[in-house]
């Protein structure tokens, strides 16, 4: 199938097709547009005349999307993330039958040496219509690129970067530090060098740090590039930030030097400023203690609640708590009734009860966003200490929406939690705004 020209790929770069037409990946060009095109093939093979159009989103569009050579596959690092736009008409597909397409094409595609990670989301053209202004949003209408359909993009309001919401900057940076989470069940005490997985989600992570920053400061940009360009320039605008605790000087170095470390596709970060060495645990450490020092600064600009405590310094379960008490009752109720969608009405009915009693405090969004940061910011002393389950875990679980009943038991201490948070992330929050 043929598909829109979208990354750009040169015809002598493209995959070559063997005589017993088994298909050759012999560049990551060649295995970025295996990915675009087997995605179309089966998004189209599959809804047909419900479909209006297949977009990409996310690195891949932008041109910054990292992939190289690894165990004999072709890997990109990262989602590949697609937008398919369903008629008015047609019925959306349930969170697991996406699920299960994503499964499907991850394994096809690793028939052909490309490993790389799906993200579908499928929405009707009134999503587009009704996006409000946010960092998804603006994104998509500068590095949108429709693979396969009709120009559906245009359907998106225009607005400027300026217009998007301090709480979608502050939601990036929780999204990037459960992913961050989700992949620490790797570490250990015993670890010299953090595992590669790890690794790559500390890039990503440090990287929207300085995303979430520059929208809070109103210098956002959209690409990787652009915005480590950024935040050289507002290192040396420190009246911009000047009651952030960050050391700016610091943060900025690390930034920048995970952004061309994820644009080369390389495995060691140049850090002159750290006494170890750069893949370290010590680095993971520091990563988490900025991160928890940006989202408390981002979260009392979001509650105001600068000076409303002892000593101006509130708790994290006090600013977590307060932002939740701003949310409106008719937030929380339609983001509760995305996850109903999401489950299915009959397959859910069961738990409606529950949701009903947890609808009254928060969305499921803050319940995961809270879960997921009382853990990750214990993480550095339970790694060194080496920390036994105790009861701890079974209360950040009943922050949940669900249990899952499809993981595997890890071992009953944080590593089955963070598997479980990770789980009700993906399942309810990514590819919605709910």
């Amino acid at each position: 199938m043929k598909i829109a020209s979208s990354l750009n790929v040169s015809p002598r770069i493209t995959s070559r097709v063997e005589r017993n037409g088994s298909r050759i990946i012999d560049n990551p060009a060649a295995a970025q547009e295996a990915i675009c095109e087997s995605t179309v093939t089966l998004g189209s093979a599959i809804y047909g005349d419900n479909l209006k159009a297949i977009v990409l989103t996310g690195s891949l569009a932008r041109h910054e999307g990292t992939c190289r050579p690894e165990h004999g596959f072709w890997t990109q690092f990262g989602d590949a993330e697609f937008l398919l736009v369903l008629k008015e008409e047609a019925t959306l597909p349930l969170a697991n039958e996406l699920l299960n397409l994503q499964k499907k094409r991850q394994s096809e595609l690793l028939n052909i040496g490309v490993k790389c990670a799906i993200s579908l989301a499928a929405v009707h053209p009134a999503y587009l219509r009704r996006l409000r202004p946010h960092i998804f949003a603006y994104e998509l209408l500068v590095h949108g690129r429709v693979l396969w359909g009709e120009p559906v993009i245009s359907l998106v309001p225009p607005f400027s970067s300026t217009e998007i919401p301090l709480e979608d900057a502050w939601r990036l940076l929780c999204n990037r530090m459960i992913e961050l989470l989700e992949v620490s069940v790797m570490i250990t005490d015993d670890n010299h060098e953090l595992p590669k997985e790890v690794f790559y989600k500390l890039l990503k992570l440090y990287i929207d740090m300085g995303t979430s920053l520059l929208v809070f400061v109103g210098a956002y940009e959209p690409t990787y590039a652009g915005r480590a360009k950024r935040m050289q320039f507002l290192e040396k605008d420190k009246d911009a930030v000047k009651d952030c605790p960050l050391d700016l000087a610091r943060f900025t170095e690390r930034v920048v030097a995970c952004t061309r470390c994820k644009l080369s596709g390389g495995d060691r970060l140049q850090l002159a400023e750290l006494g170890w060495d750069s893949n370290s645990l010590g680095l993971w450490e520091t990563a988490i203690a900025d991160a928890r020092s940006l989202w408390r600064w981002e979260l009392s600009r979001l509650t105001r609640t600068v000076g409303a405590y002892a000593e101006d310094r509130p708790t994290d379960d006090q600013l977590m708590i307060t932002l939740m008490q701003k949310q409106a009752i008719g937030q929380r109720v339609r983001a509760w009734l995305s996850l109903l969608r999401r489950q299915g009405w009959r397959r859910s009915r069961l738990k409606w009860p529950g949701w009903v009693w947890h609808a009254l405090r928060a969305s499921p969004r803050y319940r995961i966003y809270s879960a997921a940061t009382k853990l990750l910011f214990q993480l550095p002393s339970w790694v060194a200490q080496g920390h036994e389950a105790n009861s701890r875990e079974d209360e950040l679980l009943l922050w949940l929406p669900i249990r899952s009943s499809s993981l595997a038991v890890i071992q009953s201490d944080w590593r089955q939690a963070a598997a479980e948070i990770a789980w009700n992330y993906h399942e309810f929050l990514v590819g919605t705004q709910a």
